[in-house]
């Protein structure tokens, strides 16, 4: 289930991590050699060698400083370029193991998302009916002092299509093709649409507020002032 399981996945990363080093290394001596440009005065180039030779180490005249810096900046410039496609490389990689892990995973992954969608449809039906028994309550004039209202957050109503979140979660569920259109509720199956294309945003029970779907739209004053828990 690792991407670095993949081969060619694997060998883009270890390219990348490798000019990732390579990049290190040479910015660490760029700031060496600035450093002692910064006080190193101009010497003749005979002199300069004669030292080096003396010392066993290559010249550090002025100019040689600079051109030493001037190496350092191109190969750096070809180094991010190479990072670039080995970048873009390594993204074609992912996309390509990455669908070759999903289509591994996808009975487990319909296992867990239809309990899921299982629990959404029973709490939603749960939260329909303790808001009918406090809708009874009320309407009998009775003051409900230790009977607050349980519901979890505001899933809306399984038969409203309008200002439904729950709706709106069963529809994505539909269009990703986890549940087939008969186990939908009836308010919502003439209005479904298959997945063509796929949906932009993950499935989740999402606030009305950010979907365009016309059964989402919500309104403002249905807002629930319930404890939630």
């Amino acid at each position: 289930m690792k991407l670095n399981d993949d081969p060619a996945f694997a060998a883009a990363a270890q390219r990348l991590a490798e000019l990732r080093r390579r990049r290190a290394d040479l910015e660490q001596e760029q700031q060496q050699l600035a450093s002692k440009l910064e006080t190193a005065r101009p010497e003749s180039t005979v002199v300069a060698k004669a030292k080096a030779l003396i010392s066993g180490r290559d010249p550090e005249d002025v100019g040689s400083l600079r051109r030493r810096l001037g190496e350092i900046a191109e190969e750096l410039r070809v180094l991010e370029a190479a990072r670039e496609l080995t970048r873009a490389e390594r993204e074609k990689t992912r996309d390509k193991a990455s669908r070759a892990i999903c289509a591994e995973l996808a009975p487990r992954h319909r296992k867990v998302a239809l309990r899921v969608i299982h629990a959404a449809k029973e709490l939603a039906a749960a939260c329909e009916e303790e808001l009918a028994f406090h809708a009874e309550i009320a309407a009998a004039g009775v003051y409900p002092d230790v009977l607050p209202p349980v519901r979890v957050g505001d899933l809306g109503s399984l038969s409203d299509v309008y200002g439904s979140r729950i709706l709106s979660f069963l529809a994505d569920a539909y269009r990703w093709g986890l549940v087939p259109l008969a186990e939908l509720p009836e308010a919502l199956r003439t209005r479904a649409r298959p997945r063509t294309p796929p949906p932009a945003t993950p499935l989740s029970v999402r606030s009305p507020r950010t979907v365009t779907r016309p059964f989402v739209e919500v309104d403002p004053s249905r807002a629930s002032t319930a404890v939630q828990i």
